[in-house]
């Protein structure tokens, strides 16, 4: 799916989002014992991690570019999309979750206890996905262009050399 590079930082905003808000929606419905809150809170989770999914698809090859031709180190962009990964996994689990306490009879409170504590766990993980893709940007250039041109990350090399100061 290299064609969705480029789009990777506009796709990435729909899971933080998303996600962060369904647990929101999921907190202010429980509280409130609003049925609708919870819906919404269901749906802004899908929502959520299918664009989780999307932003993976368009992170990998978005990855290659950053590495390979802006000498980002590897070990920081698997950091970033190790993150994205494991906040859609946990919301899929979620989901997964969700239904399981819709249907099955008996044990509906401890499975939806389960439901939120992953939710909630992927929305901290995208929040920190979401924060390790701000620092690739603002720290090492990802994607940034200067006149059509990508720039070329200032730590590359010096990531890439041991660290004489640690001695």
């Amino acid at each position: 799916m290299d064609f969705l590079a480029p789009y990777h930082p506009l796709i990435v905003h729909t899971p933080v989002a998303l996600i962060i808000v369904s647990v929101l929606f999921e907190i202010a419905g429980l509280a409130t014992d609003s049925a609708w809150m919870r819906k919404t809170s269901n749906a802004l989770l899908v929502l959520g991690v299918l664009g989780g999914i999307v932003a993976i698809l368009s992170g990998e090859p978005a990855s290659e570019i950053a590495e390979k031709r802006q000498g980002i180190p590897e070990s920081r962009i698997d950091w970033h999309g190790d993150a994205g990964k494991i906040a859609t996994w946990l919301g899929g689990g979620a989901i997964v979750a969700r239904v399981a306490a819709a249907t099955i009879p008996g044990g509906r409170a401890a499975i939806a206890v389960v439901a939120f504590l992953l939710q909630l766990c992927s929305a901290m993980a995208v929040g920190v996905a979401g924060y390790r893709g701000g620092q690739l940007v603002f720290t090492h250039g990802a994607g940034v262009h200067v006149d059509g041109a990508l720039v070329r990350s200032a730590h590359a090399e010096a990531e890439s050399e041991p660290d004489s100061s640690a001695h």
